[in-house]
């Protein structure tokens, strides 16, 4: 596009110097005043004589540099009208060729018509301003372009008037139309007048006068036959290119015959671009499938950012190593190091064959053809893979790593450091001329109308147009016939690309069998599969408790918490550990972890599983947490001294920090409530993912699936009149280990008398009423009175009747069992003179003092015998045991 010249600058007239001429008069009268002498006026007045001079020079240098300025306005002028001149002749040019390649006008004459070569708005000129007006007559000539053709439709034409024109037109409508028309309605009608003056009146009724062009039936049958030979054919299908071995692979047909790209000599990259539409997609499928062909050269990574719909077909070759559809952020952390892992990998190759460059290998190591669609979009949501690009861009050569990029636009999308590298570039249909420049180097004419699958193709410094292939379901069937005939003796090599992990694997999956075949020993537990990005494989998440301590898991409710327990657990039954299942309720968990030593069979290997730790630290009060915590430190002694080691669910990240810290070893960490939580738990910053299936996490800086599992337990609740041993498990639940059973005391198991303290001593009286009524209950007055100490004798009182009669309370605990019935733990430190510690009890417990341990005693905990509060908590118990597994089997359930 041309810009009109620049008009010259205003020059301001210079001023005449008033000030340069008032100032030395001025300071000449002052000085003769003071030092009285006329002669100093003599001075003054040089003053305005050389003002006047200066003033005139100003004046001559202004006239000067105007005239300089006009001259380079006119100089400039004259190079715009030569600009001018050879933009309409190219513009000229142009428009002949596109009309004359069109099948669907004819050319006949030449008339002016509006051009687009100017930029500038055209200006209004000032009636007194030459410059303005000067501009205005070359706005107004380069907005008109002298010479542009005038067509007419190939339908009916009439020719009229005599002479050479006339005849050689009415030849030229009798071989091209049949005939020459009469004038009539819907006829154009040309009339011949002078020498080659042309009067076209259309069908429609339009009019246009022109200087003849003469179309002459001879040069416009060599014209079209010349375009025929030198174009492809307008249509290719891919059974139609040659299948043997050659110098490239072939894409299409141009018009001498198959078009070949040679990737390995002039590549090593390419360059695609092109309109939607244009037919870019199928040529990615045609250069792909040309490479599956030739199994012993060629593997092909897909990576697709429209969905996966253009591979999706292609993906079943045996030469396709995967496909990389739309990526979130955990799969571009893989297409990362996925290739960054097949960059390592040949280079490791190369280095120990000594070879320089994949050429050398021959057979030993195929070449990886990686075709991405939508390249643009991809590098918007993900720029990290820029530096990885670049990388194979410079070493793809020597490496046999070769890329593929298509976007619509390259220019501006595919970076400096890609573009050096990519020697063959593919232009398909294009609106925009300087889109083609910007890719190929050079203009490239007729793209605007050309027509899907017409490509114009740059190697090796050459300009080809080629009809790229159609791919057919045919086609890929008999390539895929083809291709595994072909590899059946080949040696397997790594795939550059392991596909993602399921969302559910069992452990007896055989993928999982195939993965886990080499033997762990029994200090190993294996609980799921990582995806080993660096190695490009599968492997084995395992923990080792002895290197890794205490294992945590943590995650969201749903995130699969107990599931992985399970597998936990599953994998340590299988090693033949002795896997135990503490309680999921605060209080018998704490009682369950005090007896963790008695409770592990001699010469096991224990496991200790604690699901629902974090819930129940989580709405525990400070002091029963505190217990809780207490009693899992003690436990985690006990099994580390037998070999053993303890599994938990710690909740959310953010819930469990505060405690978990410093006594967790290693963390399981699943689905995370944000992202926020996700970083707490000390997952990679960026990689939080709402949609993660349950099981999925991280496990020691890699992703891991934890294995699935179809192990149920089932309910049981078992109890007795006097010793009740309460332990609860769900039908529905995963089998997470033997419940360890929290053995209760009745305090009706003494034969002794009892002494009963209770802020509800009418309730505890029915109580005894219904459960014992066989022994003597006795309510102590309100002055302390009763201080008898039967045998049998139960005697019942409240606390604050008890701080009445202490004398009696503290000869009734060197020889009775004391029970404290619904007493808080400051009436409870009051009564015994003792900061006792008193273990956490549930509704309708108590607590047992037994007599004689003076200043220091110890609680323990005690439950009344088939009682209402004793059934309701056995059901509690029952109702909590069927919600403890928050998973299904292989679903990993919510937590």
């Amino acid at each position: 596009m041309l810009r009109l010249p620049d008009p010259p600058p205003d020059r301001p007239r210079p001023p005449f110097p008033v000030i340069a001429v008032i100032a030395p008069l001025a300071a000449a009268i002052v000085i003769g005043l003071i030092i009285r002498s006329p002669y100093v006026l003599v001075f003054a007045a040089l003053s305005p004589i050389i003002a006047i001079a200066s003033s005139i020079e100003n004046r001559r240098t202004a006239r000067r540099e105007a005239r300089r300025d006009g001259e380079n306005f006119s100089r400039a002028c004259e190079a715009f009208l030569d600009q001018v001149h050879r933009a309409h002749t190219d513009e000229s040019a142009h428009a002949f060729a596109v009309a004359r390649s069109s099948d669907d006008g004819v050319v006949l004459g030449a008339a002016p018509a509006p051009s687009g070569v100017l930029s500038d708005s055209l200006p209004t000129p000032a009636r007194s301003d030459p410059v303005a007006t000067r501009l205005a007559q070359l706005a107004s000539h380069a907005a008109t372009n002298p010479r542009m053709p005038v067509t007419v439709p190939r339908a009916p034409i009439a020719i009229v008037g005599s002479g050479p024109v006339a005849d050689r037109l009415r030849q030229w409508c009798s071989d091209e139309l049949g005939r020459a028309s009469a004038p009539g309605p819907g006829v154009t009608t040309v009339t011949v007048s002078g020498l080659a003056n042309l009067t076209v009146e259309g069908a429609d009724g339009r009019r246009a006068v022109a200087d003849a062009v003469l179309p002459f039936a001879v040069e416009h049958r060599a014209s079209r036959a010349l375009r025929a030979a030198t174009e492809p054919p307008a249509h290719c299908a891919f059974v139609e290119l040659p299948d043997g071995d050659g110098p490239g692979i072939p894409i299409g047909r141009g018009a001498d015959g198959p078009f070949r790209l040679n990737l390995v000599a002039d590549g090593p990259h390419v360059i695609v671009g092109g309109a939607s539409g244009s037919g870019k997609s199928e040529f990615l499928r045609a250069l792909s499938l040309a490479a599956a062909r030739r199994a012993h050269e060629w593997r092909v990574l897909f990576v697709d950012f429209k969905g996966g719909a253009t591979f999706t077909d292609l993906r079943a070759l045996p030469t396709a190593v995967g496909l990389i559809t739309d990526l979130d952020a955990a799969m571009a952390h893989r297409a990362l190091g996925s290739l960054q892992a097949e960059i390592r990998r040949r280079e490791t190759v190369l280095a120990a064959a000594g070879a320089r460059d994949i050429a050398e290998m021959g057979a030993q190591l195929t070449r990886l053809l990686i075709v991405i669609d939508e390249y643009a979009a991809l590098l918007q949501h993900h720029p990290d893979l820029t530096a990885v690009f670049a990388d194979i861009s410079s070493r793809g050569r020597s490496l046999g790593m070769h890329l593929v990029l298509c976007t619509q636009r390259p220019g501006g999308v595919v970076h400096d450091q890609v573009t050096v590298n990519c020697g063959i570039r593919v232009l398909f249909r294009t609106s925009d001329s300087a889109d083609a420049r910007a890719l190929l180097g050079r203009p490239a004419t007729g793209l605007e109308s050309a027509p899907r699958g017409r490509a114009v193709i740059v190697s090796d410094g050459e300009a080809h147009v080629v009809q790229t292939a159609l791919v057919a379901e045919t086609d890929i069937a008999a390539v895929l016939a083809h291709t595994r005939r072909e590899i059946a003796d080949q040696r397997e090599s790594p795939s550059p690309w392991s596909e993602p992990l399921p969302a559910v694997i069992d452990r007896d999956d055989s993928r999982a069998v195939a993965v886990c075949a080499d033997g762990l020993d029994r200090r190993e537990l294996a609980f799921g599969l990582i995806d080993d990005v660096a190695a490009q494989r599968w492997s084995t998440a395992v923990w080792r408790p002895e290197r890794d301590g205490m294992l945590g898991v943590v995650g969201c409710p749903g995130s699969g918490r107990s599931t992985a327990l399970a597998s936990v657990a599953a994998a340590a039954r299988a090693a033949g550990w002795a896997v135990m299942r503490v309680p999921d309720t605060l209080v018998d968990a704490v009682h369950a972890l005090d007896r963790v030593a008695q409770s592990v069979r001699s010469g096991a290997t224990p496991l200790l599983v604690l699901d629902r730790l974090g819930a129940m630290l989580e709405t525990a009060s400070h002091d029963h947490a505190s217990a809780l915590l207490a009693r899992v430190d003690d436990a985690a002694r006990v099994v580390r001294e037998r070999g053993g080691a303890i599994a938990v669910d710690l909740g959310t990240a953010s819930s469990s920090a505060r405690w978990a810290t410093g006594r967790v070893g290693t963390r399981l960490v699943l689905r995370a409530l944000d992202a926020d939580d996700h970083a707490a738990a000390g997952a990679p910053r960026g990689h939080y993912d709402r949609r993660t299936p349950p099981g999925r996490g991280w496990w020691q800086g890699d992703v891991v699936q934890v294995f699935s599992t179809a192990e149920l337990t089932t309910s049981r609740v078992t109890a007795n009149a006097h010793s009740h041993e309460l332990s609860a498990t769900s039908s529905d639940a995963p089998w997470l280990g033997e419940p360890m059973r929290a053995s209760v005391r009745s305090p009706l198991e003494t034969v002794r008398a009892l002494a009963i303290v209770s802020s509800r001593p009418d309730r505890v009286l029915g109580i005894l009423a219904r459960v014992a009524p066989e022994r003597t209950v006795v309510l102590l007055d309100s002055a302390g009175g009763h201080a008898g100490a039967d045998r049998d004798e139960i005697l019942v009182g409240h606390p604050d009747d008890w701080q009445r009669a202490w004398g009696a309370f503290a000869e009734r605990r060197r020889h009775t069992l004391i029970v404290l019935d619904a007493v808080d733990t400051a009436d409870a430190r009051a009564l015994l003179g003792a900061r006792v510690n008193a273990p956490p009890i549930g509704d309708g417990e108590v607590w047992l003092v037994e007599p004689g341990q003076g200043t220091s005693p110890c609680l323990e905990r005690g439950r009344w015998p088939d009682s209402d509060d004793h059934e309701a908590e056995r059901r509690s118990i029952r109702d909590a045991a069927g919600q403890t597994g928050d998973e299904g089997p292989g679903a990993g359930g919510a937590d």
